[in-house]
């Protein structure tokens, strides 16, 4: 690819990053992603984790779906258990507007290796 396509596109994304950082400031904190939660609050952590959460239960059963393999079919059928365990409890925050201090991060628990 060449170099001026990647910075480009690298120059988008920091442009990107710079109007969402601003528009989270200008609001005093409650970021349009977070769903109008408070930055930093347990809310918000989950408000911003729940696109990622359904998108990789997504991909695990695209991936369950072809799979052969019985051990692996078993790994992706918990794997996505596990996952759609912790939605209920992620909503419940966005829907509470919890406002207590955050993790830190922004994610979900995996499971376990065998």
């Amino acid at each position: 690819m060449p170099v001026i396509v990647i910075v480009l596109i690298l120059g988008f994304a920091l442009v990107v990053g710079l109007v969402l950082l601003g528009r989270a400031v200008a609001s005093g904190g409650r970021s349009q992603l977070g769903a109008g939660q408070r930055v930093g609050t347990r809310g918000w952590e989950a408000a911003l984790t729940l696109d990622p959460l359904t998108r990789t239960i997504a991909a695990r059963r695209i991936a369950l779906a072809s799979e052969t393999d019985e051990k692996r079919k078993d790994r992706l059928m918990r794997e996505i258990a596990f996952l759609e365990r912790q939605i209920p409890e992620l909503e419940a925050l966005v829907a509470a507007r919890d406002a207590s201090a955050g993790l830190g991060y922004i994610g979900f628990k995996q499971l376990p290796p065998d």
